[in-house]
């Protein structure tokens, strides 16, 4: 395989169908805890903009507004029966404003232009902090107090802050997209106490608030420093600012993916001539924590190769992406048939390497 096709807009709509059919309640996308997080809820309207579902994303966001929305413009993170935690979380907050914005303009709809112009301001207000003069997106209103800022390298948009710029000029959306860049490099880099670092981004990282360093990030029960569930998520984010508007810093920090490239060509004998795959989790130094891999780890690897070695990201895609893929009933899925997260991912993944998400804030766009 070495370009997108039908192959591609067949899995797009068979994997929206599973989607729906085997997630969704009346708007809401649930998962197998009977949980409902913003995240989920995020992806599902950006997955309807870009796919042209009109009727998908008008229940979506019904249902987000009836049970989500705090009286600030920003959805609670996490519903199970009810509101079970009011904080935000950025990358949700993100996603669906720049849905909104996108579906505005794709379906000449005002009215959504304006509401995804106030979420935007008020996630400027809730959820940047200022530190020494420069702003950076902390990971949602509950970080962005106390000595160290909680910082999740992988809900960092710097495609969808570009638009925000022009709908919300009096913030400096143009230097949250420079303090982005900043961490990325400088977290992938960060040894935090292993020998050396792989070059791959941390799921978490702190911000000194006093010194402006980035250190290591203490959360219960996690191990923040790896690349693992999270993490992967920024290869894909950087490659959709490539893809949108040519920064040269995604460019740069794609290229230096250079353990994922080796991690899916590399020989490793005894008859075995590739590995075929990134791991789905690994320690800073690059040993495989969690062997087999996941779905949102195989995006990510694609989308940082789709940059740095083309013909890596093809033998990626079709044995991770379309090898991986089961189909039943009209639908398709990957991974474990009941992983909403997987699903999501297999969607945005495939839909990356089809060229399937346009800008569609500029005109010409959605021509």
């Amino acid at each position: 395989m070495d370009k997108a096709g039908p192959t591609e807009d067949a899995m797009l709509a068979r994997s929206g169908r599973y989607l729906s059919r085997q997630f969704e309640r009346n708007g809401a996308f649930v998962d197998a805890e009977g949980r409902v997080t913003s995240e989920a809820q995020s992806y599902a309207l950006l997955r309807a903009v870009w796919s042209d579902d009109r009727a998908l994303f008008d229940r979506g966001l019904a249902w987000t507004r009836a049970h989500l929305m705090r009286p600030d413009g920003l959805p609670s993170w996490l519903w199970q029966g009810r509101v079970v935690d009011t904080n935000t979380a950025s990358d949700a907050d993100v996603d669906i404003a720049l849905a909104l914005l996108m579906a505005g303009r794709r379906w000449d709809a005002p009215t959504l232009v304006e509401e995804g112009r106030r979420m935007v301001g008020a996630i400027w207000e809730r959820e940047v902090a200022v530190v020494s003069g420069t702003p950076y997106m902390t990971a949602g209103d509950w970080a962005v107090e106390g000595p160290v800022l909680a910082l999740n390298p992988s809900y960092f948009a710097p495609y969808a802050y570009q638009v925000f710029a022009e709908v919300d000029p009096e913030h400096d959306w143009t230097a949250l997209v420079d303090s982005s860049y900043r961490v990325l490099f400088d977290a992938a880099r960060a040894s935090f106490g292993a020998d050396r670092s792989a070059g791959l981004p941390p799921d978490w990282v702190g911000l000194d608030r006093r010194t402006g360093a980035l250190v290591p990030l203490e959360l219960p029960g996690m191990a923040t420093t790896r690349y693992g569930y999270d993490a992967a998520r920024s290869y894909w984010r950087v490659s959709l600012h490539r893809l949108w508007n040519g920064d040269g810093r995604a460019w740069a920090f794609l290229q230096q993916a250079g353990f994922l490239r080796d991690e899916v060509t590399r020989v490793l004998g005894d008859g075995v001539t590739r590995k075929g795959f990134a791991s789905a989790v690994y320690e800073r130094d690059g040993t495989v924590a969690e062997a087999p891999p996941s779905v949102v780890g195989a995006a990510g690897a694609l989308s940082a190769l789709l940059a740095l070695d083309e013909p890596a990201a093809h033998l990626l895609y079709a044995g991770q992406l379309v090898g991986g893929a089961s189909h039943v009933d009209g639908g398709t899925y990957w991974g474990d048939p009941l992983d909403l997260y997987a699903q999501e991912w297999g969607w945005f993944a495939t839909a990356l390497y089809a060229d399937a998400l346009p800008d569609l804030w500029r005109a010409d766009a959605r021509r």
